[in-house]
């Protein structure tokens, strides 16, 4: 994830974040690793912060779906740690409370929307994994039938 997020900053073009979106898509498995390692600056109308989020909003818009718990590992696991691992997936650890409280009050109209994009595609991750989720509990309750 390192490497990644090199490649990121010292080619941060359109065509550099299609690939690293689509090494995620093939490889899933490390896109939690880098919403985990992701840093996020201090929020300020600044381009460092701005390119930040429209990066995230990218990968999180363009990168792989949410990887779905197979039926058999939802009932082995407990509720804490599906959603610490459905969290993993769909938002990174450094957008904090605090980082999205600063951006948003903020006078720039300009930061307040880009911060509001990324929130939007956050939610709608979390609105798929609902969906997805209340699917297979549909699909298991049929199968139990």
């Amino acid at each position: 994830n390192k490497t990644v997020q090199h490649l990121l900053d010292a080619s941060p073009d359109m065509v550099t974040r299609k690939f690293v979106s689509r090494c995620f898509t093939n490889s899933p498995y490390l896109f939690p690793n880098w919403l985990r390692t992701v840093s996020i600056p201090d929020p300020k109308p600044s381009f460092t912060f701005l390119s930040t989020l429209s990066l995230i909003y990218f990968m999180l818009d363009n990168g792989p779906g949410v990887a779905l718990l197979e039926p058999k590992d939802a009932h082995e696991m407990n509720k804490k740690r599906s959603l610490d691992y459905l969290v993993a997936n769909v938002l990174p650890k450094a957008l904090s409370k605090n980082i999205l409280t600063k951006a948003l009050q903020k006078n720039n109209t300009f930061l307040v929307a880009e911060t509001l994009k990324l929130l939007t595609v956050v939610l709608r991750r979390f609105q798929n994994v609902r969906a997805s989720v209340s699917t297979k509990e549909e699909s298991l309750d049929c199968m139990a039938d």
